[in-house]
Order: C-alpha cells, then structure tokens, then sequence
C-alpha cells in the first residue's frame, strides 16, 4: 500500500472486516505506516490511506470516531426483475446509459483522479 491514498473494501460487512479490524484502525490512525518486503528489511513510510467501503449490509461496522456510514439513495438503481435479468423498462434503460456517460467521464478525464486525490489527502487534516 505504499504510494497509494485510497483503498476501496468492496463487499464490506462485519464478517469480513472482524478479523482485520485492529489492522485497519491503526492504518486510520497513523501518520506512517511499516512497509515489509518479502525478504527485504522493513522501513517506515508517510500514510495517506484513506479507506471506502462498499456494501450492501445496513449496519455493516460498529458506529466510533473512525467510521462514518452514508446511507445512499436508490434513485439511480436498475430494478431487477424475477430471474436476475437486466430490465430494459425505460428508466433502466436511461439509468444505464446515465452509469455509462458518468463513467466515461471519469475514466477519459485524467483530471477526476488528481481532484480525488487532492480532496482525500486533505480531507481530516484541515487543509
């Protein structure tokens, strides 16, 4: 993780994040984090993690100072009919294509990354 800033936990919930949880918070709370290669000796590096976690668990960790849950609105989510098919209803159809220009704009605008970049380095460190 040396270099990076944000890390995504995809699928989160309290199963998977239990074992792993001491180890996330002290990722959070440091300035530096140890780096060990395989067979090489370890240094320290500046930390500027951040972590975003995905899900669809409604209370997927225990509420503190380092977690903070934004509950999103299903207003641009596809319903999925019987069989798990895609819906080709009208707003599904414009919802999708929404999805798309939305991510073609952020993969082709190499501008996006740096902004996220710049607004998560700064974000807890009052900048």
């Amino acid at each position: 993780m040396e270099g990076k800033t944000l890390v995504e936990l995809s699928e989160l919930d309290r199963g998977n994040v239990y074992g792993s949880i001491d180890h996330v918070k002290y990722l959070i709370s440091n300035d530096t984090m140890w780096i060990e290669g395989k067979g090489k000796n370890g240094y320290n590096v500046p930390n500027y993690l951040r972590f975003v976690g995905v899900t669809n668990d409604p209370i997927p960790v225990q509420g503190g100072r380092r977690n903070g849950c934004v509950n999103c609105s299903s207003e641009l989510v596809p319903h999925k009919p019987l069989g798990g098919s895609s819906c080709s209803c009208r707003r599904c159809v414009q919802i999708e294509e929404y999805h798309t220009r939305m991510n073609e704009v952020v993969v082709s605008d190499k501008r996006a990354a740096r902004i996220l970049f710049e607004y998560w380095k700064a974000y807890d460190r009052g900048i």
